[in-house]
């Protein structure tokens, strides 16, 4: 049956408008429910209807789906910020959100270091999850501030879940290979390693390579190794494993010596978050989307824009 123009716009109306059901359209004109039916679904095709979505102040979605669909993300979570001091407790909040939406009993989560997961942890809320399981992903370091070590973080973290914690008792970095073997060798530290393989989540920071990185700033890493990582083309690192912009772990010593996971063992936890923001954390964010280490990646919206070769 065909059906004029005139009488689309008036099917149009009835249905979007007067809240009319089809059936009832369809008796109101005479005209078969199935042809009703056909010309309600090609409404938006036949330039009859246009959609808009109204973005609400504080919702970013237009920007998160573009940069799912970009990368590949299963989502994009985006915040905004104006004081540059608050930028990681946002982050923070915004992941502890989130992660407890998911967070279940019998969850297995790992855990890397830094500020902002110390910012998640802190913003988390107090609970009481069965069988909750929380694992250090990477070693520990005596340089830095108790509270954005990878032990403690991993430690607060499974005491509100009220679960138990798996701890990695060895230094994030070791000298040489040897040592690494070494360490590697004790059952306490074997018996971290599989429970790394074994996480359904992983929460993870993702650092830069300036000066004024934590990394650097208190002495985590030496100015040598800052130096020669960034002539290797290194601008960033999850899990103190060191990417270049194209997200290719670098060719250099130092990522033979960490003890903590593998790059590939972490891309085969089924889900891994990747919580980071501001300006400077730009090329490291990029090149983690490039090696496609992330399937959730909560940032601001600076970085989100400059992902998306926008202003921002």
């Amino acid at each position: 049956m065909t059906v004029s123009r005139k009488t689309k716009i008036k099917i149009a109306r009835y249905y979007y408008h007067e809240g009319f059901t089809q059936t009832k359209i369809a008796d109101k004109l005479s005209i078969p429910r199935q042809t009703i039916n056909k010309v309600v679904k090609n409404l938006v095709n036949d330039g009859i209807v246009r959609i808009e979505i109204i973005e609400e102040p504080g919702f970013y979605t237009e920007l998160e789906s573009r940069l799912e669909k970009k990368f590949k993300l299963k989502q994009a979570i985006l915040v905004s910020y104006d004081d540059p001091t608050e930028m990681i407790n946002l982050l923070g909040k915004k992941a502890a959100n989130y992660f407890e939406s998911l967070v279940k009993s019998k969850t297995k989560v790992g855990l890397s270091w830094g500020k902002t997961l110390s910012a998640f942890t802190a913003n988390m809320s107090q609970n009481n999850y069965k069988d909750i399981r929380v694992v250090q992903l990477v070693g520990g370091s005596n340089n830095l501030d108790n509270s954005i070590k990878a032990d403690e973080i991993a430690r607060t973290t499974a005491e509100k879940l009220g679960g138990k914690s798996c701890l990695l008792y060895a230094p994030s970095h070791v000298q040489n290979k040897k040592t690494k073997k070494t360490f590697l060798a004790e059952d306490n530290i074997k018996n971290v390693f599989k429970e790394m393989k074994d996480c359904d989540i992983a929460v993870v920071g993702i650092g830069e390579m300036s000066e004024k990185a934590t990394l650097f700033k208190d002495k985590y890493l030496s100015h040598t190794h800052h130096q020669e990582l960034l002539a290797a083309g290194c601008v960033g690192d999850i899990c103190s494993r060191y990417f270049n912009e194209e997200g290719e772990i670098v060719d250099h010593p130092i990522n033979h010596t960490v003890i903590g996971i593998d790059i590939k063992d972490l891309k085969d936890i089924p889900l891994v978050i990747g919580v980071a923001g501001g300006e400077s954390k730009h090329k490291a964010i990029s090149g983690a989307l490039k090696g496609e280490f992330l399937d959730i990646l909560i940032t601001t919206t600076d970085v989100a824009k400059n992902l998306l070769g926008e202003e921002a």
